[in-house]
């Protein structure tokens, strides 16, 4: 079909970007009203949202403010290796890997003290699967357990804190652990982990870590290089949401994005 007569590229591209970008930041601001200052972080996400008399140099600053200064998008240094330097040191294909990610939402509390959102991840192996076997509609029927499991309303959450709990179950492709506020709060989610991977929950394969090392809400000061540093936030007590969800599949350079919460563009589910 042709396109009208008045068609207008620049506009089909500002109502495009207008309905993406605003979209996301109001998945972002989550119980933040609209153009409400009072509001702690009202101002933000005024600031972020995109209108349509907005010209192109006030487009690319709510952008910048959005992407780069709220969210913290910028190039972070890294401990890794290129993924094709880690696959030809691995001689044997590794099965599958599901990956659920889970971050802390925004607040003044971490804009206050520039901290970092919390994150964790709980990822399994599909034993029953290997790169030959695996094929997008396998991937789109996890894809859409994850999305009814964790996906639903603003996103599955649950509260990290200093107890570690891991659950094993070896011959399901299971084993990860939890930094959680409680092991009611870690049967909770495993249970939900395991609705997904479609495997029985067994409370004997739970394993419980305590520790009577004390985590302060906001880590002191010490000098490094000369200079005062803040130092890290380890195992912080707060609510982490779902917000993404990958597949790894061994031969792949980037990992099958299964589901996105935080993301306009293609996902399975």
């Amino acid at each position: 079909m042709a396109l009208p007569d008045d068609f207008s590229p620049a506009q089909h591209l500002l109502e495009m970007l207008i309905g993406t970008h605003n979209r996301t930041v109001q998945q972002t601001f989550i119980g933040v009203p609209d153009a409400d200052l009072e509001h702690p972080l009202g101002g933000m996400k005024l600031a972020c949202l995109l209108t349509e008399d907005d010209t192109v140099d006030m487009i690319l600053l709510r952008l910048m403010l959005f992407w780069f200064e709220f969210k913290g998008n910028l190039p972070a240094p890294l401990y890794a290796i290129p993924t094709e330097d880690y696959q030809s040191r691995i001689f044997t294909a590794q099965r599958p890997e599901v990956k659920l990610i889970f971050r802390e939402d925004y607040s003044t509390f971490l804009a206050e003290n520039k901290f970092q959102r919390a994150k964790a991840e709980i990822s399994w192996r599909l034993v029953n699967e290997t790169s030959a076997t695996m094929n997008q509609g396998k991937a789109h029927s996890i894809a859409l357990r994850i999305k009814e499991v964790f996906a639903e309303g603003e996103g599955f959450t649950w509260e990290r804190g200093s107890l570690q709990v891991t659950y094993r179950d070896p011959p399901h492709g299971i084993r990860f652990s939890l930094f959680v506020a409680s092991q009611a709060e870690a049967t909770r989610v495993i249970e939900r982990v395991l609705e997904v991977a479609e495997v029985a929950f067994n409370e004997e394969l739970i394993s419980v870590s305590k520790t009577n090392k004390n985590y302060p809400v906001v880590p002191a000061t010490h000098e490094v290089y000369g200079k005062a540093v803040k130092g890290i936030r380890r195992r912080p007590l707060t609510d982490v949401r779902f917000y993404r969800a990958e597949l790894h599949v061994y031969g792949l350079r980037s990992p099958i994005r299964l589901v996105d919460l935080h993301y306009s563009g293609e996902s399975l589910a």
